[in-house]
Order: C-alpha cells, then sequence, then structure tokens
C-alpha cells in the first residue's frame, strides 16, 4: 500500500507541473531578471537590496533563500548597512516560520525589529510586530500574540494603513479563536471583513470570511459556516492563490466530513493535498494527511488510511510539530485497532499518551510558575546549593585523578579527604533535603488556606442564587442542573416574581428568570459573577426597564461602568452571554431577549429554537452596541422550556474526544422531555458525566428546565 501511495504522489507532481508551468514561468521572469542584475553589481547597498528581494521571491526554498539572505548580512555589515540586515533578519524569519521553526523565527524577528525601531521605520516596525503576533501564536502563546497585535495596530492606526490595521483584525480573531474566546473571534472577523469591504481587498475579504465560517462551525452553526466557507471559496478560486484555495478547501472537507457528504468531502480534501504538496508547506501537507485518514477511517479504507496517516506523522516529526504528531500517533493508534494489530497499536497510543502527558506537563508547570511567583527567592537559593554542590563533586573527581598518580601514602590520604567530603557533603544533602520538606509542607499549608478561602467564597456566592424553595414557589414544575468546572463558578441564574408595565399593554404579574454565562471560570469567572448579579438586581428597581430586551440594554449600558480600564490601549474582554425571559403563567405567554445565547421549547415532540442576538453583554466601551430585541412566545400547557449556558455542549469526550455540540443536545431534550423534571435533571446528568468520562471539565454547566 505504502507503494500504491508513492505512485499517486508521482502522479500528483506530474500533474501539478503541468499546471503550475504558467505561474512558475511567470516568477521566473522576475527571479532571473533580478539575478542578471546581481552579476553585474559590486559589494555595495544596491547589491544587498538585490539580494533582499531575490531571498524574500526565494522564501518557500529554504536553501536558495537562506542563501541569499546570509550574503546581503556578509556586505550589510562590511558597509555598515542597518536597513540590509534588518530585511534579511525579516526574511530568514518568514523562511523559518513556513518552515515550521518557530524559536528560530521568533530569534530572527526580534532581531529585525530592534533594527527599524531604533531607525524610527514604524511602517516596517509594525509589519514585524505582525509577524511575531503570527509566530506567538503558532507556539501556542496567544496572550504574547495578542500584545504584539495590539502594538501593530496602534502604529499602523498612526501610519493611517488601513490594510494592516484589517490584517492585525485577522490575527486578534485568530488568537481569540485558538483560546475558545468565540464572540471575540467573531467580532474582530467581522471588524475584519468590515474593513476589507472598504478597501476592495478580495483577498482579505475571503480570509476574513473563512474565519467567521469557522467561529460558526466551532459553534456547531453548520449551515452558516458551509454559507461563509463557499463565500470565502468562490473568491479564492477566481484570485488563483493555491495556497488559499488549499485552506479553504480543507475547511470545506472536514465540514462537509462531518455533515455526512462523503464524495464532496473526499474531493475538497485530496484536492487541498495536492496543491499543498505543489507548495511544499510541510505542515499543511501534514495536517492533509491526517484529514484525508479521517476520511478513510469513516468511509472504513483502512489501508489508504494507514498511508496518509503514516505519512503526515512522517511530516509531523521531522518539522517538529507537536500538534500534528499527538493527532497522528492518535489516529495511527485507531486505524491499527481496528485492522486488529493491537501490538502497532499499543505502540501509538502510548506515544500518543506520552506527548499528551509531556503537553499537559508544560502546561501545569508553566501554570504552577505562575501560581508561585512568590516562591521565586527560595528556588534561587535552591540553585546555588546544586550549583555548590556540583563545583565540590568538580573538584573531588580532579582529586581522584590526580591521587592516581600519586605513591599509595598520598592515596590513602586522599581516600581519608574523599571520606570525610562525603561525610560533609551528606550532612549537606541531609539539611538540604529538610529545608526541602519544610518548604514543601509551607506550600501545602499554603494551599489548603487559598482552597479554604475559595471554598468559603463558594459558600458567598451561593448566596446570590435563588433558594430551591423561592424556584418551586414560583416555577412549580423545573429542574437545575448546575455543575461548576471549579469550586466557585462564572455561570449564575437569577429569579424574581415582579409586577411589570409593558410599553403595549396592561400591568402584569410575571416570573422573570435569567441563565448567564460571565467571561472566564473558577475564581476570574466568580468576580465577574457577582458584578453580573449585583446589575440584574438594578434592572427590577428601574422604572425605565419594562421587558427583558430593555434589561439587557441597561446591563450592556452599565458593565463598562463597573469594568474601568486601566490605559488607553486596554480591551475589555469581559462580558457576558445570557438569556433572560418573563413568564405570564396565568395568560401562557413569554417575553424573551438573548445575549448570543437561546431559548428551547419543546412542544407535542418538536423543538423550536428561539435564537438571541448574536452580541455579548460587553464591558468594552469602544464596541458599537445594538439594542437588544424583544420576542414574545404563546405558551401552552405541557410546553418544556430550557435555558443554559455553552459548558454542556462544549464539552469534550466520547470515544473520539470531541465536542457534544449542540445538536446532539437538542436531540437527547426531545427525547426526555416527557419525563419529571427531576428524571430529566438525573438523566442530563448521567449522559453528561459519562460522555466526559476521564476527561476534564472544560467550562462551567447549567440547565434550567422548565414546565408549563
Amino acid at each position: 500500500m505504502m507503494n500504491f501511495f508513492s505512485f499517486i504522489r508521482r502522479i500528483i507532481f506530474a500533474a501539478i507541473f503541468v499546471v503550475a508551468c504558467e505561474n512558475v514561468s511567470a516568477q521566473s521572469v522576475n527571479t532571473d531578471s533580478l539575478s542578471k542584475l546581481l552579476r553585474s553589481l559590486p559589494r555595495d547597498t544596491q547589491r544587498v537590496n538585490v539580494l533582499n528581494k531575490l531571498a524574500f521571491a526565494f522564501r518557500t526554498d529554504p536553501q536558495t533563500g537562506l542563501g541569499y539572505a546570509k550574503e546581503s548580512i556578509a556586505i550589510s555589515t562590511e558597509k555598515n548597512y542597518a536597513m540590509g540586515k534588518a530585511s534579511a533578519w525579516n526574511t530568514i524569519g518568514i523562511i523559518n516560520y513556513n518552515w515550521g521553526n518557530y524559536d528560530e523565527a521568533t530569534e530572527y524577528y526580534l532581531l529585525s525589529l530592534h533594527v527599524y525601531d531604533s531607525l524610527s521605520e514604524w511602517r516596517k516596525k509594525a509589519s514585524v510586530e505582525n509577524n511575531l503576533a503570527l509566530v506567538y501564536s503558532k507556539k501556542g502563546d496567544y496572550k504574547t500574540a495578542i500584545d504584539y497585535n495590539l502594538r501593530s495596530i496602534k502604529l499602523k492606526d498612526q501610519l493611517g494603513d488601513k490594510s494592516g490595521i484589517a490584517k492585525s483584525y485577522l490575527n486578534l480573531g485568530n488568537s481569540f479563536y485558538e483560546q475558545d474566546n468565540l464572540p471575540l473571534a467573531l467580532e474582530y472577523g467581522n471588524k475584519a471583513l468590515t474593513l476589507y469591504h472598504s478597501l476592495k481587498d478580495s483577498e482579505g475579504i475571503a480570509k476574513s470570511l473563512n474565519n467567521i465560517g469557522s467561529v460558526y462551525y466551532s459553534r456547531t452553526q453548520d449551515d452558516s459556516a458551509l454559507l461563509f466557507y463557499r463565500q470565502a471559496q468562490v473568491i479564492r478560486e477566481r484570485m488563483g492563490d493555491a495556497q488559499e484555495i488549499a485552506s479553504g478547501l480543507n475547511n470545506l472537507g472536514m465540514l462537509l466530513l462531518d455533515l455526512g457528504d462523503m464524495d464532496s468531502a473526499y474531493a475538497d480534501l485530496s484536492r487541498a493535498l495536492f496543491l499543498r504538496t505543489k507548495l511544499g508547506d510541510n505542515e499543511e501537507m501534514a495536517e492533509s494527511d491526517l484529514n484525508l485518514a479521517e476520511y478513510f477511517i469513516r468511509t472504513k479504507n483502512y489501508d489508504d488510511a494507514l498511508g496518509v496517516g503514516i505519512s503526515g506523522v512522517l511530516i509531523s516529526e521531522k518539522i517538529g510539530s507537536r500538534k500534528f504528531r499527538k493527532r497522528g500517533y492518535e489516529l495511527l493508534a485507531k486505524i491499527y485497532s481496528l485492522k486488529n494489530d493491537s501490538q502497532d497499536a499499543f505502540a501509538y497510543q502510548k506515544k500518543y499518551s506520552d506527548l499528551s502527558d509531556s503537553l499537559a506537563n508544560e502546561n501545569n508547570n508553566r501554570q504552577l510558575l505562575e501560581m508561585q511567583a512568590k516562591y521565586e527567592s527560595e528556588k534561587k537559593d535552591k540553585e546555588l546549593l546544586r550549583q555548590q554542590s556540583t563545583i565540590k563533586q568538580q573538584d573531588l573527581d580532579a582529586a581522584n585523578r590526580s591521587a592516581q598518580q600519586k605513591f599509595l601514602f598520598a592515596g590513602i590520604a586522599l581516600l581519608l579527604f574523599a571520606v570525610i567530603a562525603v561525610f560533609i557533603g551528606y550532612r549537606q544533602k541531609k539539611k538540604a533535603n529538610e529545608e526541602i520538606i519544610a518548604q514543601k509542607k509551607m506550600i501545602e499549608e499554603k494551599n489548603k488556606d487559598i482552597t479554604d478561602s475559595i471554598t468559603y467564597a463558594k459558600r458567598i456566592q451561593r448566596g446570590f442564587l435563588p433558594g430551591d424553595h423561592e424556584m418551586r414557589s414560583a416555577l412549580n414544575e423545573h429542574f437545575v442542573f448546575y455543575q461548576p468546572k471549579d469550586i466557585v463558578s462564572g455561570d449564575f441564574y437569577w429569579l424574581a416574581s415582579v409586577h411589570t408595565t409593558p410599553k403595549n399593554g396592561p400591568s402584569k404579574n410575571v416570573v422573570v428568570l435569567s441563565v448567564v454565562d460571565c467571561t472566564g471560570h473558577g475564581v476570574p469567572g466568580a468576580l465577574m459573577s457577582i458584578v453580573g448579579c449585583t446589575l440584574v438586581n438594578q434592572t427590577i428597581k428601574n422604572p425605565d426597564v419594562n421587558s427583558c430586551g430593555d434589561a439587557l440594554n441597561f446591563l450592556n449600558r452599565e458593565l463598562p461602568k463597573n469594568l474601568k480600564k486601566q490605559t488607553n490601549n486596554e480591551i475589555i474582554r469581559d462580558g457576558m452571554d445570557m438569556v433572560m425571559c418573563a413568564i405570564d403563567f396565568e395568560n401562557l405567554t413569554l417575553d424573551f431577549a438573548g445575549a448570543n445565547n437561546p431559548l428551547y421549547l419543546i412542544r407535542n415532540n418538536a423543538l423550536t429554537i428561539y435564537k438571541g442576538d448574536s452580541q455579548a453583554i460587553s464591558g468594552s466601551d469602544d464596541l458599537e452596541k445594538k439594542d437588544f430585541i424583544d420576542q414574545t412566545i404563546s405558551l401552552e400547557k405541557g410546553d418544556c422550556i430550557y435555558l443554559f449556558t455553552d459548558g454542556y455542549a462544549d464539552q469534550f469526550g466520547g470515544s473520539r474526544g470531541k465536542k457534544f455540540k449542540y445538536k446532539q443536545l437538542q436531540e437527547k431534550l426531545v427525547e426526555i422531555h416527557h419525563l419529571r423534571m427531576e428524571e430529566q435533571k438525573s438523566k442530563l446528568e448521567n449522559i453528561f458525566n459519562n460522555w466526559k468520562g476521564k476527561l476534564e471539565q472544560v467550562d462551567d454547566v447549567l440547565i434550567i428546565g422548565i414546565r408549563i
């Protein structure tokens, strides 16, 4: 089968050569003319400029591109031409980035950045900051990536560089997407799309549409995702950019695979691999190989799945991509298991587990360093002790080598010295161990104090929530499934029985219920929930608030006043996704407004989704905010209403370690809605915990069900 794959790839390369001749010849004309000019130039700054143009032109051909860049640096150093070195360093960074050498890329980008900064070359500096944002995003350091993007945007704004600002908006959206902050990812995707439309930049429009499609895909809004992906692909096909076409085909192929359109999925995924092989982008080739492996697994073509799976793993190992190595090991373990090859399945499962543990340990170590910054001085003391011990051991080794050349008497004397040294070392080691034990005990006591404090904070936070008696009195038959990720939670629910006077209608008594998802979880989320709960309480005291939409608009105005910026450049990313409804049990009506979150109604075994507005309650006062819209729903006896946050649908688990997703949640609710409310809660809890299995809970979970 591997011979078969080699044969197929030779056919692909031959086909690519024919298709690409026109484009290659066009590039060759430009590089050929530069090469001819280079032969006539002496070792001066003009030669450096031509070398830098050639290096950039050959940025996808590492050997050739690096050769031109290194010659440029040598001449620039001779002539003290700082601009020439900065340009060459930036190109070397790009070459390393394309090849997956992210640490080397970072090093050369920083060298280039310092030169442009010293020369006040602001436009070039902003461009390098954008490159640094991309490489830090690839390295998984999204906080630093966001910081460099914001720096780049500030410079580009001063320069009036709208195209550069749009590019940074795209990068910011990608960083937020990788952090699973989908509201901000969508916000910056739309910002980029608006700006690119004003510039009539087709390439930028296509990238923005693609990114927005990816957000909808992650939200399991597959129809919207497919619409945006296809709009982007139409533009990319028209432009003929092979790299962008391949990226779009890959996204479309994976979405169509999830939708069950296997023929279309294979056509798009195989063409994506075809184009990426042509471009020679190793990381993208690895991704395409692994995507095709998933396709072959689902179509039960395990031999072909094994072929492309091994190809993807080999490329990932070559470029050192741990992300795709991890995915590839998992796929190969699955393929060998399906082929009943338990030995190879176990070997790759072990590789997957070892790499997963390594990545998890790195993440845990990073968090531990942040949490225990106060103990850095003690760590430095330990390091000093270790260095002293090493020096003593080196001295002892030197003494031993010298002793071999001495007489017996000198050897006996040296042996005696060694015994003394060992005894002293033992005493020092014992003392060091006692210090380590004492420090460990102190850390454990501190951790216990912190845990006790957070546990007490849980009691305080629970005091803000409506009690069971209050919920039963107001809602009668209902359930609350509330399972925080940590001790305290960023999700909360709120209840009030109020007398309200709508804008168009008579006064009436209603039960107002809200389910709220604050930014973050654990202690940060809990702090945000206290602010949110306090503001929601104010809505029923405000005479201008007479509907759920009024309440959400009030919260959208007041939240920025409670979350003040520290600097002008700081983006307030905190906010709330929520749903609020006012139920009139006497007249069987329900008024509803939502910020990103929907409301489900099940009647006669049919589920109806009432979508909220596509915006959050934002802590930023810099964003353009629209009024929230009220919706009125007529109810019938026996209707089941469900309000929830995104924690249940976003939980990873199952046999494939994927998200539960909203579609599956909808199916489960329809399946169990006829049961008593307490039984529904028990079913949902068991389904969730079985799906999660041994995986970590990723977010707070809150679902409230009501039977009318």
